[in-house]
């Protein structure tokens, strides 16, 4: 489903106004940055300057918001396709002290994937409507993304970087099966996610080979890329053929685990935005079928961004 207009105009003003705040937020100094966190180097900026301290500060301050970035534009562009869609949304309930307990066996069984993400569910709900005992507890369950489809389905989704680690993947687990407990609900009428805005190996999931997450999650629990956007903004929004063409030298950033097709706001020792004409989207492959959706849409406006705000970042930096 292409993004609207007024979604797309709404998008490129959150954008911009991050790297506004994110430029105006710098440190004047390097060394007041970088002393209060053990990484003041004198000799790097006596011989370097402060402008390329500041870029290179930038840079990782920036890195560090691209994913509340993706969290805003989810929201913008679902609101638009789905019945309802909030940020930081919590929900909380009081449930049988066994049913807690039982989650937190599973997660410790859970090393290696042992049980299908159904079957956890299976095992927690009926101690939720049928506990043995009479001790309760209240437990807490916070989501990054909650959508309300027009079916009624409720989704919740916690954004991560596309290279979880282990207890990131088992806290995930342990959310999950909590969301259930609170609303008493299998899948797919509540579904729960850890979702990775995009692929750091290509453009499928049998592209995806970090170890660490396919060992300790279970494949229903996670939505890579393609599969994220498509719940964002409805099925055959994504358009995985765009997706390396899109990058530069991306068969060997792919090679390398380093693909980050969202990160146009790059800045070069040279003082210099990688604004969006530098990216070939002009050689991207489609047929004559194909359309702009809403994962090459949202990919273009932060191109866009990057090139408009050129001339600004420079004289900011």
């Amino acid at each position: 489903m292409p993004i609207k207009a007024e979604v797309k105009a709404e998008i490129k003003r959150f954008l911009a106004e991050t790297v506004r705040r994110t430029l105006h937020n710098l440190p004047e100094s390097s060394a007041e940055l970088r002393a209060s966190s053990g990484e003041l180097k004198p000799f790097h900026e006596a011989l370097l300057g402060r402008i390329i301290a500041r870029i290179s500060s930038f840079e990782r301050s920036f890195s560090t918001k691209l994913g509340t970035t993706f969290e805003e534009c989810a929201r913008l562009i679902a609101q638009n396709y789905h019945k309802d869609c909030q940020r930081e949304y919590s929900i909380s309930a009081e449930v049988p002290e066994e049913a807690v307990s039982r989650v937190a066996s599973l997660i410790q069984q859970s090393s290696g994937v042992s049980k299908s993400l159904t079957a956890m569910i299976d095992e927690v709900l009926p101690i939720r409507a049928s506990p043995s005992q009479e001790s309760f507890q209240t437990i807490h369950a916070k989501s990054d993304i909650y959508i309300l489809t027009k079916s009624g389905h409720e989704i919740f989704m916690e954004l991560k970087s596309p290279k979880p680690n282990k207890d990131q993947c088992e806290q995930a687990i342990r959310r999950i099966l909590y969301i259930h407990l609170i609303r008493n609900q299998k899948r797919p009428q509540v579904r729960g996610y850890l979702a990775l805005p995009y692929n750091p190996f290509g453009n499928t999931r049998e592209d995806y080979q970090w170890s660490i997450t396919r060992r300790y999650l279970p494949d229903e629990a996670l939505l890579i890329g393609e599969e994220f956007w498509e719940i964002i903004g409805g099925k055959g929004t994504y358009n995985p053929t765009f997706l390396l063409p899109l990058c530069r030298h991306s068969e060997p950033k792919a090679k390398n685990l380093k693909v980050r097709p969202f990160a146009s706001l790059r800045v070069t020792r040279a003082c210099a935005v990688l604004p969006s004409h530098s990216l070939p989207l002009k050689h991207a492959h489609r047929s004559r079928q194909e359309s702009w959706v809403t994962y090459t849409e949202l990919l273009r406006l932060y191109q866009e961004v990057g090139q408009e705000m050129e001339q600004e970042i420079r004289q900011l930096l």
